[in-house]
This record gives structure tokens, sequence and C-alpha cells, in this order.
């Protein structure tokens, strides 16, 4: 093995067990402070207990939590490293910076990788098993009469207010539009259950409007492909469901609450995520090796800090932007990870220079 692999294990090694510290420190902390907050309504919820939300809960917080604790790590890695005199070492020994960003770019790849997919897979069921209870803070993702779901199928538009148990939804209208796009007919229901495929039972009481004066048929189900799992994914947060349904839905245009737009933000923020952490390891590896000698790393650590936090903060105002339709979705996402990874490349040229 060579000494280049030799060091990437060893260093790969520490960042690791550091990350699963920080990672598990971080996503607990912030899961009981949560749970606290929220205890009286998770008491008073008939669905799930205090150990099932701080569970369910936890896929979440890991993900808002990602980019921080990758930073930390970097950061408690090169002050491992300062504070054992190892970095006076691998730089004395002819490692450069570059060669230090190439040696922590496999793990942090790596574990930003991972994260990402297991944040795609269990992200999705923690969000759908909190909604089935409206759980604290989940029966605000839910539809509501002054935030409906709408459905468009065939000639009928559907308005449904609300999610009523694991299998029903309440208050459904059906606008049932005529040769000229104009609504006939609107049947009202105080909800429905669902039975089997493609079906849907309506809840009395039923009642009917029509503008002409032809009798009316009365109406006691509703066929559809919707499901109880496929409204949960049209009501949920854009940024809770998994990629493949942040595509699907953002490219149809005949349901949902919420546009295209939404979605791709949320797309494409969850798979730029591991250039971003890469970015801050460009920005870390240079600092932290420019000056993280001259006080034990701590001003460098500030440094790190103060910029990394600026970014997720200026991150967060953009995303919203973009999520609302204010500003272009991709180019606002480029322009955040490019100027985090641009800051980085500059901090590193300059490490190179100074280093020749």
């Amino acid at each position: 093995m060579t000494p280049f692999w030799r060091l990437t294990l060893y260093l790969s090694g520490i960042f690791a067990k550091r990350w699963l510290v920080v990672t598990l420190g971080a996503v607990s902390l912030v899961a009981l402070l949560d749970g606290l907050s929220n205890a009286s309504e998770i008491a008073a919820s008939e669905g799930g207990s205090q150990l099932q939300y701080l569970l369910a809960r936890a896929p979440v917080i890991f993900d808002r939590l990602l980019l921080i604790t990758l930073m930390l790590t970097l950061i408690l890695t090169y002050l491992y490293l300062i504070g054992q005199r190892e970095l006076v070492a691998i730089s004395g020994s002819g490692v450069s910076a570059a060669q230090q960003l190439l040696v922590l770019l496999v793990p942090l790849t790596a574990l930003s990788v991972l994260s990402t997919i297991f944040i795609d897979i269990t992200v999705p069921r923690s969000v759908a098993h909190l909604q089935s209870w409206s759980a604290p803070g989940y029966d605000t993702n839910l539809i509501s009469d002054d935030d409906p779901l709408w459905l468009v199928e065939d000639d009928t538009l559907i308005r449904i207010s609300s999610r009523r148990r694991s299998d029903g939804i309440g208050e459904v209208e059906f606008f049932e539009l005529g040769e000229d796009a104009q609504v006939e007919r609107v049947t009202f229901a105080e909800g429905a259950v669902y039975e089997g495929p493609r079906q849907w039972r309506l809840l009395d009481p039923v009642t009917y409007s029509t503008v002409s004066d032809d009798e009316v048929t009365s109406r006691s189900s509703w066929s559809s492909p919707q499901t109880p799992s496929s409204l949960d994914l049209l009501i949920a947060a854009p940024r809770d469901v998994s990629l493949a349904t942040m595509w699907s839905l953002s490219r149809k245009t005949g349901s949902g609450a919420r546009p295209g737009f939404s979605y791709d933000t949320w797309f494409w923020h969850r798979l730029t995520r591991p250039l971003a952490a890469i970015g801050l390891l460009l920005l870390t590896v240079s600092l932290m090796q420019r000056f993280g000698r001259s006080d034990g790393g701590y001003g460098a650590m500030l440094g790190v800090l103060t910029v990394g936090f600026g970014y997720m903060i200026a991150e967060g105002v953009l995303l919203s932007l973009a999520e609302s339709g204010v500003v272009p979705v991709l180019p606002t996402i480029g322009i955040l990870v490019g100027l985090l990874t641009l800051g980085g490349l500059y901090a590193w040229l300059g490490q190179e220079t100074l280093e020749r």
C-alpha cells in the first residue's frame, strides 16, 4: 500500500469517528429538545408516543443538519491533527494542502453521498408516519379549507379540504365541466373512504347543485387512480419526499397543491449537497493549513464557521425564494454552490502560492 493510501485510511478513520459522534450528538440533542417542546401535544395525540415521535423525527433532523455535521467534523478533524502535532508532521513530510484535500475528499464524498441516499429512503417514510397520526408540526403540512388539494381527472376538478384517518379524506367537491369548460355540476361529500383499487366510497351527506334543470343522478362513489399513499405524497412538503417523487411531481400538471418549481428546488438541493460539502472541504483545508497552527486552529475554526453558517443562512433564504417561484431554481442553486466552491478554491490557491 502506497503512503498516500495509508494516509487516506488513517485520516478517513479519524474523520468517520468524529462524524459519527457529532451526528449522533447533534441529532439526539435536537430531537430531545424538539420532543420536550412538543410533549403536551404528543401526549394529547392518539396515534403515537414520545418515543415514536423521536424515532420518526430523527431522519428529518439528520437531513436538516447534514451540512452542519460535515462542517463540524472537518473542523474537529483538523483541531485533532493540530493538537497532536500531526498536521506539522503531515506537512513536513511533503503532503501539500492539495494532497490533504484529495485525502479528505474520499471520506467526505463517501459520507455525504451515503447520507443523501439514506435521507432519500428514510425521510419520506418517517414523514408519512408522522402525518398518519397528525404528529405535532405535521398537521400543518396537511391540507385545509384555505389550502386545499386540487386534482384533475378527465373533465372533473376535485377539491379536497382535509385528510382524515389513514384511509379517508374529508370535504370533497367535484366540479364537472362541460364542453365549454364551464362548471355544469357540483357535488359535495362530507368525506370519502378508500375501499380498494380505484374505488372511494363517498360519505353522507352528499349534496348536488347544477346550472341546468336536468335531473341529478345520485353519486355514492368516486373512481380514481389516487390512493391514500399517493395523496399523502401530494400533501407532504416538497423537501420531505424522495428524489423520484420530486422529479415526478415537478412534471405533473394535473394534481397537487404546489407548482412544479417547488419540487425542482428541493430536488436539485438534495442532489447538490455533496458538492456543497466539497466546497466546505476546500475552505476548511485552506484556512486550517494557512492559519491553523498559529493559535491552535481556533482562529481558522472561527473563519470556517463564519463562512459556513453564512452560506447556510443565504441558502435558506434563496431556497425559500426559489420554492416560491421568485427566483429561478437552477441558477440560484448553481450560484450558491458555485460561490462556496470558488471561495474555497481561492483560499486553496492562495495557500498553494504560499507553499511555493
